[in-house]
């Protein structure tokens, strides 16, 4: 009982001492100012691979922007190199 008692003495202590984080959340920033500020918006079909973890994407529309329509690979453990 000790050992709980302790441990939980520890952890409201550590959490107590940890400085609080605040976020700064612009109420008037909305999708329409993410449209305004993106270079290229894509329409994008992913679809399971032939490998686990693998996946296919297809560029379906280009919204805006230029980017040429083709398909690519998406590897889980390769970051999308392939």
């Amino acid at each position: 009982m000790t050992r709980i008692r302790c441990f939980v003495t520890i952890a409201a202590a550590a959490l107590l001492a940890a400085p609080a984080s605040h976020a700064m959340i612009n109420p008037g920033f909305t999708p329409v100012h993410l449209v305004k500020q993106a270079s290229v918006i894509l329409w994008v079909d992913i679809k399971a691979g032939e490998a686990k973890d693998t996946y296919t994407a297809r560029i379906r529309e280009t919204l805006k922007g230029k980017a040429e329509e083709k398909t690519f690979r998406l590897d889980y453990f390769q970051g999308g190199r392939g």
